[in-house]
């Protein structure tokens, strides 16, 4: 498939393009980071360090012509917050005037100038965006609603918080996606009710998926010029207009409040702590523990300005040390340093209390779906291989992932689909074990949750099961197993042998408190299989129904494929 090319702007050291290029369907083309409170530009020297001075720019965007900007399919950037209010000029031959420094303008700009405009927008901002400013509400939005609307784009957005999806931070950020009038996707977006794209057939829907909180959608329209829409927009209102979910498209709003709906493994802020021996630095002596607990904690006093002016100063306090079971609260780039900070994280181990170290930002969530992308076209080549009469699609949204499909086999002939979860042993790199381990259930804040063997809602056919993963060097990939697994004919296997979910939730209820292998009754543990409890070295303390494979394809039940 051919890649799109992308631009990239408020690049800061590059987190659109690690996850765009991580999906192999983008290459970024051209780049700008230009930090103007600094002389020395940190984020752009990051930038430049790990992607290179090619196409990268280092200077202020509003000073770049749009003419040294290569053409692109898609335009993205994360632009700060700022006051986007506009006013005449004669001297602007557009009378359109934004105040000077607000880059959201270096954006319309770029678009209203292209010959070949991006294709698609994708930018990024703090949801109180959708709020300011605070004497309109939602002025500013509307602003750039209306400016995209005469650039000939619809647009849809979404409030976003990383945790609610399993990610290991709590940041709620305002993505918004923009589609230009000659793609496909806006005639689609056209053609689709609000209700339907909100939940089903949209882009954003498809990657996070949501549920209604209400049948309710507030609709309104914005006609006004963006002058007119900067004196005058939602000038008596208290509340914003916009909620966390919305398009638009024609000068015509559809916005309501959705829930996110997610099923999947959570990923907290123990997951991804750096494990082995840190250094002595990182640690926080008993002498320093009262000032970071002050910090930390409730405050109600009056203070004194450098002025001499006193005010009265009140804060709630946070939670000290940081929550390991729970995602972690925003990670700022102030987290460095040893002073003492309200906003720091700290974390109590059997050592003591610690700062975060920077290895923390290498999520091992990030590491694991890296090792899948790459473990990935591996089984792409042995499908193409073994199966001849069949043809292999595989899909990327979330929605039907959580629904146990990675991938979709369609026979040539009979055009038959069958449904595909694929598993891997990621853990045991360089290992050929002889079983595999079937996700019975697993305790999230003390409460036991159901694993993906029982799940009703999956609509899996198969699973493809890749073992024995081989690699000559770190996540490259050069040889593995793969064993297909009849879903079906497993459950009623196991429904013939008396091994239901009943009688597998009576074990784990009687063995709560158990770590280790666990003999039932029900299958012989030397040839056929056994119960796994992982109580100590796991967080989430899965229960696995460990499965000799051989017995499995002896069964046929499994088909060893490579």
């Amino acid at each position: 498939m051919k890649k799109l090319k992308v631009i990239e702007l408020f690049a800061g050291v590059g987190g659109f393009r690690l996850g765009l290029e991580d999906s192999d369907n983008y290459k970024v083309v051209w780049s700008n980071q230009w930090e103007p409170s600094t002389k020395t530009q940190h984020a752009s020297l990051v930038y430049e360090a790990r992607f290179g001075k090619q196409n990268h720019s280092n200077m202020d965007i509003s000073e770049v012509e749009t003419k040294v900007i290569p053409d692109a399919d898609i335009l993205v950037g994360g632009f700060p917050c700022q006051d986007y209010s506009v006013a005449t000029t004669l001297q602007n031959s557009k009378g359109l005037l934004g105040k000077k420094g607000v880059l959201w303008w270096s954006i319309h700009r770029i678009l209203s100038e292209k010959k070949n405009p991006p294709k698609y927008l994708f930018l990024e901002n703090v949801d109180r965006l959708l709020k300011s400013p605070s004497n309109q509400r939602g002025r500013d939005f509307a602003i750039m609603l209306k400016s995209l609307d005469d650039l000939g784009y619809a647009v849809e957005w979404r409030v976003i918080n990383a945790a609610d999806y399993g990610m290991p931070q709590r940041r709620r950020r305002i993505f918004f996606l923009g589609y230009h009038k000659s793609t496909p996707l806006y005639k689609l977006f056209k053609n689709t009710t609000p209700t339907e794209w909100f939940f089903d057939s949209g882009i954003i829907s498809s990657a996070f998926p949501i549920t209604h909180t209400s049948t309710k959608i507030d609709s309104f329209t914005i006609n006004d010029d963006l002058v007119s829409l900067s004196e005058k927009f939602n000038v008596d209102g208290n509340l914003s207009p916009f909620q966390n979910t919305g398009v638009f498209i024609n000068g015509q709003v559809q916005t309501t409040k959705t829930l996110p709906s997610f099923g999947g493994k959570r990923t907290v802020l123990s997951d991804i702590l750096e494990k082995g021996k840190i250094p002595d630095e990182f640690y926080i002596t008993e002498d320093q523990h009262e000032k970071w607990e002050y910090l930390k904690g409730a405050k109600k006093e009056i203070r004194t300005a450098k002025t001499g002016f006193s005010y009265n100063y009140s804060e709630g306090s946070m939670i000290f040390p940081d929550a390991l079971d729970n995602a972690s609260r925003t990670i700022i780039t102030g987290e460095g340093g040893k002073s003492p900070s309200r906003f720091k994280h700290v974390v109590q181990t059997k050592k003591g209390l610690r700062r975060l170290t920077p290895l923390i930002m290498r999520s091992k969530f990030t590491s694991d779906l890296r090792k899948e992308k790459q473990l990935s076209h591996l089984l792409d080549v042995y499908y193409k291989q073994s199966l001849v009469y069949y043809d292999t699609n595989r899909v990327y949204d979330m929605k039907s992932q959580m629904a146990g499909i990675d991938i979709i086999f369609t026979h040539k002939q009979t055009k038959h689909i069958f449904n595909i979860d694929e598993k891997a042993q990621l853990d045991y790199i360089n290992e050929d074990l002889p079983t595999f381990a079937f996700e019975l259930g697993y305790y999230k804040e003390d409460s036991y949750k159901e694993g993906w063997l029982f799940d009703i809602h999956k609509k899996t056919d198969f699973y493809s099961l890749a073992t024995a993963i081989y690699e000559d060097e770190p996540n490259l990939f050069t040889s593995c197993k793969v064993t297909l697994v009849n879903r079906k004919m497993l459950l009623s296997f196991l429904h013939t042998k008396t091994i239901s979910k009943k009688v597998l939730t009576g074990y784990c209820n009687a063995n709560m408190e158990h770590h280790g292998k666990l003999k039932i009754k029900e299958l012989n543990t030397r040839t056929e299989g056994y119960l796994y409890f992982s109580k100590n070295n796991k967080f989430e303390k899965p229960i696995n129904l460990i499965l000799k494979l051989e017995f499995l394809i002896d069964l046929g039940i499994a088909k060893r494929m490579v």
